[in-house]
C-alpha cells in the first residue's frame, strides 16, 4: 500500500507542476516534496492588478494633457472635394504639355495663398478653402500611369465619393487654351485617367480637360505630349491655366449642371454684361 500511495503522490505533484508555473523538487528522496513558486509571474500580475484601476481612473485627466495628445491619433481634416492634377515628377517634365494638370493645381493653390507640399510618398497636396468647403489639391508623384494609386488612397482616407473628384488632364484633341469639363466617360487613351478608373473601379468622376494642341505627325503623340509649349503658345497656356483654376473654384460651389454649362460654353469668362 505504501508503494501505491507513493505513486499517487508522485502523480499529484506531476499534475500540479504541469498545470502551473510552480517547480517541484524532491526534499529527501522518499517521495516528499517542497514547492518553489515562480514569483516573476506573480509580481507582474500584482503590478497589473494595482495599476489597471489607477489608469482607468485617470484616463480622462490624461487625455486632457498636452503630453497625451502627442500619442493620440488625430482625425484627418474633413475634405469635401479632391482636385487632382495629372503630371510626371522631375524637372525635365515640369513644363511639358503632359504636366498641364500640375500647372493648374499649382495655380489653384497659389490663388488661395497656399503652397503645394509633400502629403505622402506618392503625392503632393494643399488644403484650400473655397466658399466654406475644403478642397484637397493633389499632384500624384507616381508618374502618369500610376496616378490612380494616390487618388484611390486619398478618396478612401477622406471618404470622398467619385462624384466629388475633379481630375485635370491634358487633351490633344483640343486646341491650346480650350477648357472643357465632363462627368464620366472613357480614358481617351490617357494613361493617367486609365489608372484612376482602374483604382477607383468607376468612370464617374469629373475630368477637366485642358487643350494642348495636336501639332504632331502620325505616331508622334508620345513625343509631343512630353514636349514643352512653344513660345507663341505661352499666352494661350497661361490663360488656359487661369481658366482651369477658376473652373474648379466655380464647380465646387455651384450646382454641377450649371457649372459645367458655364465652363464649357466659356460664358464663365465673358464680361458680366454679356453673361445674362
Amino acid at each position: 500500500m505504501a508503494g501505491v500511495a507513493q505513486q499517487v503522490e508522485h502523480q499529484i505533484v506531476a499534475l500540479a507542476v504541469a498545470g502551473s508555473s510552480l517547480v517541484a523538487r524532491p526534499l529527501d528522496g522518499v517521495g516528499q516534496y517542497h514547492i518553489l513558486f515562480s514569483f516573476r509571474f506573480l509580481r507582474v500580475w500584482h503590478l497589473c492588478f494595482w495599476l489597471a484601476p489607477l489608469l482607468l481612473y485617470y484616463s480622462t485627466e490624461l487625455q486632457a494633457t498636452p503630453l497625451f495628445g502627442l500619442f493620440k491619433k488625430k482625425n484627418p481634416v474633413k475634405i469635401d472635394w479632391l482636385a487632382v492634377g495629372l503630371g510626371n515628377p522631375g524637372s525635365k517634365y515640369e513644363n511639358t504639355r503632359h504636366n498641364i494638370g500640375w500647372m493648374v493645381v499649382d495655380k489653384l493653390a497659389a490663388n488661395h495663398g497656399k503652397a503645394i507640399a509633400a502629403g505622402s510618398r506618392i503625392h503632393l497636396e494643399a488644403v484650400i478653402n473655397i466658399g466654406g468647403l475644403n478642397i484637397l489639391a493633389v499632384k500624384p508623384t507616381t508618374y502618369m500611369n500610376k496616378s490612380g494609386e494616390a487618388v484611390a488612397k486619398l478618396a478612401k482616407k477622406y471618404g470622398v465619393p467619385p462624384g466629388k473628384i475633379i481630375v485635370i488632364a491634358d487633351e490633344y484633341n483640343f486646341p491650346t487654351g480650350k477648357v472643357h469639363i465632363k462627368l464620366g466617360g472613357g480614358d481617351g487613351g490617357h494613361n493617367g485617367l486609365s489608372s484612376i478608373i482602374d483604382e477607383l473601379d468607376t468612370t464617374e468622376f469629373y475630368r477637366l480637360r485642358c487643350g494642348i494642341g495636336k501639332d504632331f505627325p502620325q505616331g508622334g503623340m508620345a513625343g509631343y505630349v512630353l514636349s514643352e509649349f512653344k513660345p507663341e503658345e505661352a499666352d494661350g497656356r497661361a490663360a488656359m491655366i487661369n481658366k482651369a483654376a477658376g473652373s474648379i473654384e466655380y464647380m465646387v460651389k455651384s450646382p454641377p449642371g450649371r457649372a459645367m454649362s458655364a465652363i464649357n460654353s466659356a460664358s464663365l469668362w465673358k464680361p458680366k454684361a454679356d453673361n445674362d
